[in-house]
C-alpha cells in the first residue's frame, strides 16, 4: 500500500516519492501503522521496487487479502496525480470506517464523492457486488477500472474475454457493451466498445486507447462511432461451427436445446438464417443467440398463421419461462441494468421486421408477415443464407 499513518494519525503518502535516501532516514525515525487494522507496517524503499508500506507476514489485516502488484501501485499513483492535477479534492487509500472499505482513490466533484477502484486481480462477483453496494448505500459513486488491457488476446478486431472481464461490462446507448481499463506502463486508458460475442469467450469489438494526459475526469470517450450490426458470411460460419461443437460434445437426448430441436422434427444444422442472428446487447445473455432465438420461434412463432398477432410481452413471458427452467441463462452483470435483457429481445424482433418475417402494427405488437421456413438439407441452408445476405445482410 502507498499510505500509512503514525500513532497520532499523521498520514504519510509515498505516491511518486523517489528520494530513497530520505525514505531510509524516515524509516529509522518514524513508526508507521495501518489505518485499517492499526498494526505496525514496514516502509520499504529500494532501487528495484517503488516505495510502499507492507504488513508483517503474520498480519491478519483484511486489507491484505489481495496481494498488491507493482502494476496496482503504479496505476493508483498515476490516477491519484491525474485527478490532483485537475484540481479535485483527492484521497489515496482513505479508510472509510462506516463502510469498512478502503477505496484506492476517493475524489469529490461538484459535491459528489466517487470511489475509484483500480482492479488488477480477479475478484468474485460476490465481493464486487458487496463493495459496489457499500459505496452506493452511502451515496458514493463507484468507478471500477481494470488494470491492464480489457481483453486477453486480440486478433483482427476479435478479442478474448474471461469471466473476470465480463463482470465489469457496462452498457451505453452510444457505445453498446463496453469495458474500461488503464495501463500504467503506457499511461493509457483502453476502451473496448460495441462488444458482441461470437462464442462464450470470443467477441467482436471496437478498441481505442487514449493517453492519460488527454482525458479528464469523469472519463468520457469522444469517438461516437457505432458500427451497425452486420450479418455476414463470417457470422453464419461461426454459427455453424458452434452448432457442430454442440452436436459433437452435447448429448442429444440430455441437452435440452438439441432435444427441443429434434422434437420439432428439425436438425440443428438445418436451422434457418433467421434463427441465430447477431443483435446489440446480446452479450447480456450467456446462452448463444441460436438457442434463445430458437425458443422464440418454437414457443411464439412456430404455429402462428399469417396475419396473426404476437406481442412483445408474450415473447418476454416465454423467455422468462425458459429462463426459470435454465434453458436460457443471462449473465450476472453488476453494472448493466436488467432492462438491457428486454432490449436485446426487442431488437431481435425488429430484425425479423426488417427481414419481413414480422410486421409491427403498433408499438410492441407484431403480426406474422411470412413463415420462417426450415431448410430440409445443407443445400437449402446454403441457399437460404445466401438469399438472406443478399436481401438483409446490412442491418
Amino acid at each position: 500500500m502507498l499510505t500509512a499513518q503514525t500513532k497520532d494519525g499523521k498520514v504519510y503518502n509515498l505516491a511518486g516519492r523517489k528520494d530513497i535516501q530520505y525514505l531510509h532516514e524516515l524509516k529509522k525515525k518514524v513508526l508507521f501503522y495501518c489505518p485499517v487494522c492499526r498494526e505496525r507496517v514496514n516502509l520499504k524503499a529500494g532501487s528495484q521496487k517503488i516505495p510502499h508500506f507492507s504488513h508483517q507476514k503474520s498480519s491478519k489485516c483484511t486489507y491484505i487479502s489481495e496481494p498488491e502488484s507493482i502494476q496496482h501501485m503504479l496505476g493508483k499513483a498515476d490516477l491519484y496525480f491525474w485527478l490532483l492535477n485537475q484540481g479535485y479534492k483527492v484521497h489515496l487509500e482513505r479508510f472509510l470506517p462506516k463502510l469498512n472499505q478502503r477505496p484506492d482513490i476517493l475524489v469529490k466533484r461538484n459535491g459528489q464523492w466517487f470511489a475509484i477502484e483500480y482492479q488488477c486481480s480477479p475478484i468474485s462477483l460476490k465481493t464486487l457486488n458487496s463493495r459496489t453496494n457499500g459505496y452506493e448505500t452511502h451515496h458514493i459513486k463507484p468507478i471500477w477500472i481494470i488494470g491492464g488491457y480489457p481483453f486477453q488476446n486480440r486478433k483482427g478486431g476479435y478479442f478474448q474475454l474471461n469471466d473476470f472481464f465480463w463482470s465489469f461490462i457496462q452498457a451505453s446507448e452510444t457505445f453498446g457493451l463496453t469495458l474500461l481499463s488503464y495501463t500504467p506502463q503506457a499511461q493509457q486508458f483502453h476502451f473496448l466498445s460495441n462488444i458482441s460475442p461470437i462464442s462464450s469467450r470470443k467477441v467482436k469489438g471496437t478498441y481505442t486507447n487514449t493517453s492519460l494526459g488527454k482525458v479528464s475526469f469523469p472519463i468520457v470517450f469522444s469517438n461516437p462511432f457505432r458500427p451497425k450490426h452486420k450479418v455476414d458470411a463470417y457470422w453464419f460460419l461461426q454459427k455453424r461451427k458452434w452448432l457442430l461443437q454442440k452436436l459433437v460434445y452435447g448429448k442429444a437426448f440430455q441437452d435440452p436445446f438439441l432435444l427441443s430441436v429434434y422434437e420439432c422434427y428439425c436438425h440443428p444444422l438445418f436451422l434457418p438464417p433467421a434463427i441465430g442472428l447477431p443483435v446489440d446487447y446480446m452479450g447480456v445473455c450467456k446462452t448463444h443467440p441460436v438457442v434463445w432465438q430458437f425458443y422464440i420461434w418454437r414457443d411464439c412463432l412456430r404455429f402462428l398463421r399469417i396475419g396473426e398477432r404476437i406481442t412483445f410481452t408474450q415473447v418476454i413471458d416465454a423467455i422468462e419461462t425458459r429462463k426459470k427452467y435454465h434453458y436460457i441463462q443471462f449473465r450476472d452483470l453488476p453494472f448493466v441494468h436488467h432492462s438491457y435483457q428486454n432490449r436485446m429481445i426487442f431488437l431481435y424482433l425488429q430484425m425479423l421486421v426488417h427481414s419481413t418475417y414480422l410486421k409491427e402494427v403498433k408499438k410492441g405488437t407484431f403480426v406474422l408477415n411470412k413463415t420462417i421456413t426450415i431448410p430440409k438439407n445443407m443445400e437449402e441452408v446454403n441457399l437460404y443464407e445466401k438469399e438472406f445476405l443478399q436481401k438483409y445482410g446490412d442491418f
